[in-house]
């Protein structure tokens, strides 16, 4: 058989055209519209990964509407040994009113809202408790003692004589329930205070002992203990962290603690323990979710006799002399601040160091 036998018949009309193509969905929609519905679509991705990767303390929402709390996470011991000696230089002038305290609020770690201004963690990771500080050479090796006055704002003539004449390096606490608390913050630190809010907290004998409105309660929800305490925290600005305003039952109870914990974390702040002994558990749960607390040495105020201010300030000395720090506290009133100023001109002469709390947390 010959080989044109073999050959297939070819329809040299069809040699060289292009294989025909299927008609795909969108082939009968017009260009346009398909460019249109393109660039919106690359449009919504680029804004989503805005979103996405924004910081999230741009908005209020992101610190004001999570109210689950995150458990504690492994991180180092905020437990920092002091190396101390009352031989060692004065690098700190307690009385050295010459230092500016960085203007509050401060952009960095503010957040303005329509009813006041919210305390955050900066963009770069800034924080209240180191914006609003009052300056301290940590090499400073002398002995350690921070001094807290509270009810800052109750009374006019002893609130003024405070930031006046007391040693800047004595940190006032305001009271929100004060009059104006804002302009007794900023008096407080034009005169190089730092400062504290107190925050009124159930007490062990409540309600025979009541601190005022908008306690934090243990018999409250989270979520209204919580919106007590963002109000607390609206009244004022430039202060370093948070003092109950007594001893408390509330600040005993781990899952209260934690909460209270969870917000000081989320806005940069540091916390002053004024219950005197603290548990381990609470101390362990302090350290572990990475908040700077200062745990009160000696409170004044169950003694306010002569006697008994003289004995308060010599047990002060002594821990610090023995363990590197110290803190005290007392209410304002005119014999603590008359002791209280003759007292803390003698320190250095028994090389001890006057302190803001924020250089003696933990």
């Amino acid at each position: 058989m010959s080989s044109d036998q073999n050959t297939p018949d070819i329809n040299t009309n069809t040699v060289n055209r292009p294989p025909v193509r299927k008609e795909t969905f969108l082939a009968k929609y017009p260009r346009n519209l398909k460019l249109s519905v393109t660039a919106f679509i690359l449009s919504a991705l680029i804004l989503l990964g805005f979103i996405i990767t924004a910081e999230p303390h741009s908005l209020e929402e992101t610190h004001t509407q999570q109210t689950e709390y995150a458990p504690a996470q492994p991180v180092p011991a905020l437990k920092k040994e002091i190396s101390f000696s009352a031989g060692a230089p004065a690098l700190n002038d307690s009385e050295d009113r010459s230092v500016v305290l960085a203007p509050a609020p401060s952009s960095l770690v503010a957040l303005e809202s329509p009813d006041g201004t919210l305390p955050i963690v900066g963009r770069k990771g800034e924080t209240s408790r180191q914006v609003y500080a009052r300056p301290f050479d940590n090499k400073d090796e002398r002995p350690r003692i921070a001094f807290v006055l509270t009810g800052i704002g109750f009374s006019k003539e002893l609130s003024d004589l405070a930031a006046a004449q007391i040693s800047p390096s004595v940190t006032l606490a305001i009271s929100p329930h004060a009059d104006s608390p804002a302009a007794w913050a900023k008096k407080a630190r034009s005169s190089g205070h730092e400062i504290l809010l107190e925050i009124p907290v159930e007490p062990f004998d409540y309600p025979e002992s009541d601190p005022g409105p908008g306690t934090l309660l243990t018999s409250m929800s989270e979520q209204e203990n919580k919106d007590r305490l963002l109000a607390f925290l609206k009244s004022a600005a430039g202060y370093v962290g948070l003092i109950p305003s007594q001893s408390s039952v509330f600040l005993t109870n781990p899952s209260k603690f934690a909460n209270v914990l969870w917000h000081l974390k989320q806005r940069g702040l540091l916390l002053v323990y004024n219950n005197l002994n603290p548990s381990e558990t609470i101390e362990s749960m302090a350290f572990q979710q990475g908040v700077p607390v200062a745990f009160m040495t000696v409170k004044l105020d169950d003694d306010l006799s002569p006697e008994g201010i003289e004995n308060a300030f010599k047990e002060l000395e002594t821990a610090a002399l023995e363990k590197g720090r110290a803190v005290g506290a007392a209410s304002i009133n005119p014999l603590i601040l008359t002791m209280l100023n003759d007292w803390s001109k003698t320190l250095a002469d028994k090389g001890i160091v006057l302190a803001p709390v924020s250089a003696v947390t933990q």
